[in-house]
């Protein structure tokens, strides 16, 4: 399907038929988080995403799909600390722009705790995300949700405890990571 205007203002979740909510999963390599203000980077060799959409046309972009949960593994900060890393509350999917191959947006209220030996720090804000749709091949490819390190998002890092300078209250910080998207027939958004 090609480019729609960018004000469009509704979109299809398909394929359709079936109508109706339904839920999805999503895997990731590694993943990265960045202080922007002190360089500083927070690396996992794995991730995980579970979350919620509805099925059908005609629908808003803001929420149109909803991040209950994320796990991620073997995270490695600075000098060389283990973290943990604990998804607070629902992050919200955000369609904005239809693109050729689906859409881009924004994942909205993120917000996550940082746990490691003599460092804690909790991140939370917004970031940017393009949508890649499943095609139509036999079998047909897994859908993307491709979490982008750049501008504009607006993560900020809060609530730190110790880190030896290397994160700082209120400091910036950026995400990238790339989910391939689970589900028993080719997901896909498109507007209208």
């Amino acid at each position: 399907m090609g480019a729609v205007p960018a004000g469009a203002a509704t979109w299809t979740v398909g394929p359709t038929p079936p109508t109706g909510p339904f839920t999805f999963n999503g895997s990731a390599g590694q993943t990265v988080l960045t202080d922007t203000t002190t360089g500083t980077q927070l690396t996992c060799s794995s991730s995980t995403a579970t979350g919620a959409a509805t099925r059908g046309s005609g629908q808003a972009g803001p929420g149109i799909a909803r991040i209950t949960s994320t796990t991620f593994s073997n995270c490695v900060g600075p000098l060389g600390i283990m973290f943990t890393v604990q998804h607070v509350g629902t992050w919200l999917l955000n369609a904005v722009t239809p693109t050729a191959t689906g859409a881009n947006g924004t994942i909205t209220a993120v917000q996550a705790r940082l746990s490691g030996s003599l460092c804690s720090a909790t991140v939370s804000g917004s970031v940017p995300v393009s949508f890649i749709n499943s095609n139509n091949a036999t079998p047909p490819s897994q859908a993307q949700l491709q979490v982008l390190p750049t501008n504009p998002g607006t993560l900020t890092i809060t609530n730190v405890s110790g880190c030896f300078g290397l994160i700082n209250n209120n400091d910036k910080a950026s995400f990238r990571g790339t989910y391939n998207i689970t589900n028993p027939v080719p997901l896909r958004i498109t507007s209208p």
